[in-house]
Formats: structure tokens, C-alpha cells, sequence
């Protein structure tokens, strides 16, 4: 028979496995948000500066959200090989 404390280390890294993979969801919806903003932004001829405010602010939730996959996988001890090179130039992550 199993020991509890075990099991229960097992189910933890289990839990954490499984919320890194959340977040590597988050991040590829942030990227094709990104994409569509881009996209929107020029069909609808948006003013310059909304323009570059709106897709600097979409980038930089992107790039916040991989930096914070980055830090919980050290975290959780559980590192991750899905990482996302240009961003982990500019972010310092690697």
C-alpha cells in the first residue's frame, strides 16, 4: 500500500502539471488576440497612437503571461520545454 504523504506529493505535481498547461493555453490565446487586434485595428483605420497603445498593451499581456508560466514552472519545481524563444531573449526567462 502506498504511503499518504506519497500519494499526495504525486497529486500535487499532478495539479501543478496541469495548471502549467492552463497557462500555456493563456498564452496562445494572448498571441491570437494579439493577431486580431492587429488585424482589426488596420481594417478599422484606428489612429495611430490607439493604434500602437492598444497593441503594445496586447503584446505586454503576452509577454507578462509567458514570464509567469516561467516563474510557476521554477516554482512548482516542474520544468517546463514548451517555452517560446523570442520571448525568452527579451525577457530574461531562459
Amino acid at each position: 500500500m502506498a504511503d499518504a504523504n506519497v500519494v499526495f506529493e504525486e497529486v500535487k505535481l499532478q495539479a501543478r502539471m496541469k495548471y502549467l498547461a492552463f497557462k500555456r493555453s493563456v498564452i496562445i490565446m494572448e498571441a491570437v488576440l494579439l493577431i486580431m487586434s492587429f488585424i482589426a485595428l488596420s481594417t478599422f483605420e484606428v489612429p495611430n497612437p490607439w493604434f500602437a497603445m492598444l497593441l503594445i498593451v496586447q503584446a505586454a499581456k503576452l509577454v507578462g503571461e509567458h514570464w509567469n508560466h516561467n516563474y510557476l514552472a521554477r516554482v512548482f519545481n516542474t520544468p517546463d520545454r514548451w517555452t517560446w524563444l523570442p520571448i525568452m531573449v527579451f525577457t530574461g526567462s531562459g
